[in-house]
């Protein structure tokens, strides 16, 4: 992987546990889908970070309104006004509303029982070289697109923790984000600034109270900069386009204050990082895709397909980007233990998905059964 820092990069296999029809497409298009964050199996995913920091923003209430309150100085009153109709949690609720993240799910454990159980029932698991997938996913990403590639491991929380006693995987400037331009966007920018002696704390942190205080001051700091100086915000102004104006300043920033590009592009990922721990399970590591750009001719064009959760069938938007290398990075196949249970002789169908493989040219891939043994 490009970013020799993420402590992913240590992890050498990721297990994608998938169905056949879902297998069957890989192989047959050489292209990998990734679901719409609305529409995964637990829909509330990537809303989780927005309950955490609507309510650390009431718990710090007080503390939130002296810093509008000292950042605007002697027009502190307007920017109470301008805040108190645009707030930092509505802020938030604005991006996920308008920026649609793409996520694949990878696990690190091989040949688990949960996994087979949600995912992989009667289908295959897929042992993928996390680096060179990651590569290959990073080449389809197009020149002139402005979309981000990440990869992380999931936090799983519960809705009673505490911001403070949160703590992320790893340091902010050692996740993994890139776009066809740039291979490592926030170690770039760290690097960066840096070397013009900038302050770079920023990217040290790794606990998500103290995260969310630089998200708030930073988003503080713009309004008033928008307000008071470029005179682009008046209290009389519709909240969402506040919003759209910060958000577009914010994430188009350069020179010494590219880190707020970073602060505003990591909750953007984060969000689709955060899971509720009764899945913990799993062990996830999520791909994460999206465009940042509001303008909706910018966005991912959506494709579709018929899901089936609960009993229920809903329409599902979800994309797919190409993997040109997907069998130099696939270690091994294994099929669900739910294979057993076919009407077919064991050893038969084996053959059939190594004849199906090779005839489309993934010629040295293991194939074996799941060792597990399952009454499903």
């Amino acid at each position: 992987m490009d970013n020799t820092n993420s402590d992913l990069t240590k992890l050498r296999w990721g297990q994608h546990y998938t169905s056949v029809e879902s297998f069957f497409s890989i192989i047959s298009t050489g292209r990998i889908r990734l679901t719409r964050s609305e529409f995964l199996n637990d829909p509330t995913d990537t809303r989780i970070s927005n309950i955490f920091i609507s309510k650390f923003t009431k718990t710090h209430r007080r503390e939130i309104d002296q810093m509008v309150q000292t950042i605007g100085g002697d027009q502190a009153s307007v920017m109470a006004q301008i805040y108190h109709q645009a707030p930092i949690e509505r802020y938030l609720r604005f991006i996920l509303n308008h920026v649609n993240i793409y996520v694949m799910a990878l696990s690190r454990d091989i040949d688990a029982i949960p996994m087979w159980n949600y995912y992989g029932r009667g289908g295959m698991e897929l042992s993928l070289d996390i680096a060179g997938f990651v590569k290959d996913l990073s080449a389809s990403l197009e020149p002139d697109n402005s979309a981000f590639l990440g990869l992380t491991d999931v936090t799983y929380v519960n809705e009673q923790m505490d911001l403070t006693n949160m703590n992320l995987p790893q340091r902010l400037g050692n996740f993994f984000l890139r776009t066809a331009k740039s291979r490592d966007i926030f170690g770039l920018h760290e690097a960066f600034l840096k070397k013009q002696g900038f302050d770079t704390s920023v990217f040290d942190l790794t606990n998500m109270g103290e995260y969310t205080e630089y998200f708030i001051t930073s988003y503080i700091y713009s309004l008033r900069y928008l307000t008071l100086k470029e005179k682009v915000i008046t209290p009389e102004m519709d909240p969402n386009e506040i919003f759209r104006i910060v958000y577009n300043n914010d994430l188009y920033i350069k020179e010494k204050y590219a880190w707020k590009s970073d602060v505003l592009l990591f909750f953007i990922m984060l969000s689709a990082a955060l899971k509720n721990d009764s899945y913990k399970f799993e062990r996830e590591i999520r791909i994460v895709y999206f465009n940042p750009s509001l303008e909706h001719s910018k966005q991912t064009t959506n494709k579709f397909d018929v899901k089936m959760l609960q009993g229920q069938q809903y329409i599902r938007p979800y994309i797919e980007l190409p993997i040109p290398h997907i069998a130099q990075n696939i270690n091994q196949l294994t099929l669900s233990p739910q294979t057993e249970n076919l009407p077919i002789d064991h050893r038969a169908y084996l053959d059939v998905i190594k004849d199906f493989l090779r005839q489309h040219q993934f010629k040295d891939i293991k194939v074996a059964f799941s060792k597990r043994k399952i009454r499903w």
